[in-house]
């Protein structure tokens, strides 16, 4: 609502972007990208706006999920089979999470809307391999997905780097980070 108000205000040229912290912002796309379809305003301004994934997605792996296993979190400092077994330790934590939450089907519903989301052709991806609870390796496979299945035209700009924990990319790379 509150963009709205401020967009109605604003030349039709002006864009929407929205900023994407961790899951917790992805968590919210999924209830904005529902509210977008009662604004046309909003979904026209966002479709020539931006979503920036900073940090995120972060793929909420199941334990009976394998596919692309060994290749998670694929921090250079972690050898691979330490890397192997947090991943097989996140996948249980996270499995036992959405039992309790009675949300087991969650994790597939949202990785689902992330990877075929395409209320806005221009993205941006800023996330680390040395981030250890969004998988890089599952951001990179996102990535090619939607390049290859939505966004051949689209503009999807990647900035991958290799020495940032969860949300620290703006301290540890301020002057990048404010150029992107």
């Amino acid at each position: 609502e509150q963009a709205s108000e401020l967009l109605n205000d604003t030349p039709p040229s002006t864009p929407l972007v929205i900023h994407l912290f961790s899951n917790g912002g992805c968590f919210l796309l999924q209830e904005i990208e529902v509210l977008l379809s009662e604004n046309p305003m909003l979904a026209e301004r966002l479709k020539f706006g931006y979503q920036f994934f900073d940090s995120c997605p972060c793929y909420i792996r199941s334990a009976w999920d394998f596919d692309n296993l060994s290749q998670s979190f694929p921090n250079p400092d972690w050898p691979a089979p330490g890397r192997f077994v947090y991943a097989l330790g996140a996948s249980w934590s996270l499995t036992l999470w959405t039992m309790c939450t009675l949300a087991i089907h969650k994790p597939q519903c949202f990785w689902n809307s992330m990877r075929d989301s395409q209320v806005c052709m221009n993205q941006v991806y800023v996330y680390s391999t040395c981030d250890m609870l969004s998988d890089a390796a599952a951001v990179d496979r996102l990535i090619a997905y939607r390049r290859e299945h939505y966004f051949v035209n689209a503009n999807i700009q990647v900035h991958r780097y290799d020495d940032s924990n969860h949300c620290r990319l703006h301290v540890d790379h301020p002057y990048e980070y404010r150029g992107i």
